[in-house]
């Protein structure tokens, strides 16, 4: 498949293979040098980030901690 370059150095991925690689508007790409080749490859880390935004939104984590903490004190305060 040829695809040429715009004077502004862009390239168009077809949809066929963005469907192939479940790759969406905003989605960042890796690309390197390699073996007289250039290679893009998605970078679905942020995509994970991004889908556990707000999953603990409303947590208060350090008061949780901050109970645990507090029961194991007494945990082994009993013990001694």
């Amino acid at each position: 498949m040829k695809k040429k370059l715009s004077s502004r150095g862009q390239i168009v991925i077809p949809k066929e293979l963005r469907d192939k690689l479940g790759l969406e508007q905003g989605d960042e790409l890796q690309i390197y040098y390699e073996k007289n080749r250039l290679v893009l490859k998605p970078d679905k880390s942020r995509q994970a980030m991004e889908k556990l935004e707000g999953k603990l939104a409303g947590e208060d984590l350090v008061e949780e901690l901050e109970q645990e903490h507090q029961s194991e004190i007494k945990r082994d305060e009993l013990r001694s």
